[in-house]
């Protein structure tokens, strides 16, 4: 059975979809939110193991730093809807109901302990990839992390991507010293 998450369940009800455990199953693999963690300081973001952890496989994964202009081009989106910041709050919000639409609160909301994470959400009516314009004009580095499989084909496909765009790639390591990660610019071959 299908634990009761907010953020599905007002999706869903925008959507028409009875909250039931296939539906849930059905929706968790469509994507509508675009979440974006921001920082004036990508060295101290990049050393949070935390973020490393929770959001990129236990560090089997890749982070991507955007330039400035991300929001801009997010906003000017196909099927953009709203973003903002999100509100770290300690009560769940109540999804309240409108004439005119549904109530957003709820997706830009999460508990006081992810506030580390600064993040800004993006909603869009469908599922799908955005066009984010030139790569090299969108996107500043990849980072990737301690325990990524470099002879996975993705991994060798986005370094391909990365090279073919001009934009620098990094490899982390766990420091021997202190708690904290490494990285070392990869060298294009």
């Amino acid at each position: 059975e299908a634990a009761c998450n907010i953020e599905e369940a007002t999706q869903m009800a925008k959507l028409n979809i009875p909250y039931t455990p296939e539906n849930v199953a059905r929706y968790r693999t469509r994507r509508f939110v675009i979440c974006l963690t921001y920082t004036s300081n990508i060295k101290k973001a990049i050393q949070n193991t935390l973020m490393w952890s929770h959001y990129a496989d236990s560090h089997k994964g890749f982070c991507v730093i955007y330039k400035d202009n991300i929001a801009q081009i997010l906003q000017g989106g196909t099927n953009y809807v709203a973003h903002q910041k999100v509100n770290y709050d300690p009560n769940i919000p109540t999804i309240k109901s409108y004439d005119d639409g549904y109530d957003l609160t709820p997706i830009f909301t999460k508990s006081k302990v992810w506030q580390y994470e600064n993040e800004e959400r993006f909603v869009f009516e469908t599922e799908g990839l955005y066009e984010l314009g030139t790569p090299s004009k969108t996107i500043e580095a990849i980072y990737f992390g301690v325990n990524t499989n470099t002879l996975l084909p993705c991994y060798k496909e986005l370094l391909y991507f990365a090279t073919q765009n001009n934009i620098p790639c990094y490899q982390a390591t766990l420091s021997t010293l202190k708690y904290k990660l490494d990285f070392t610019k990869i060298q294009a071959t």
